[in-house]
């Protein structure tokens, strides 16, 4: 997958569910591996890594540019952090690999 598909797959996650503070959540907001089957809601950068096999930096290093920041996980468990926040971040960052 390009960084480009990948980011389209992981944003397409999180708009089907969301989390904080873990990779990834089950249907009962448990934390579980971001690429268990039970998996259903993800953080920022557990999407991007249920959708590459090898964790792909081109992905993580186009949303980061996006934030403006490689702290990712930080700021996507930000207490004021809501999940159209995140999309929008992911936005930008698809825009610009479209670009590139």
């Amino acid at each position: 997958m390009t960084a480009l598909e990948e980011l389209k797959a992981a944003r397409q996650l999180i708009e089907q569910g969301w989390c904080k503070g873990v990779f990834a959540q089950n249907n009962h907001y448990l934390p579980v591996d971001c690429k268990s089957e039970e998996a259903c809601r993800f953080c920022a950068l557990g999407a991007l890594r249920r959708v590459s096999y090898w964790f792909d930096l081109r992905s993580e290093q186009a949303l980061a540019e996006a934030l403006g920041t490689h702290k990712i996980g930080e700021w996507n468990d930000d207490p004021a952090r809501t999940k159209e926040d995140v999309l929008a971040v992911y936005d930008k960052a698809i825009a610009a690999a479209v670009h590139n």
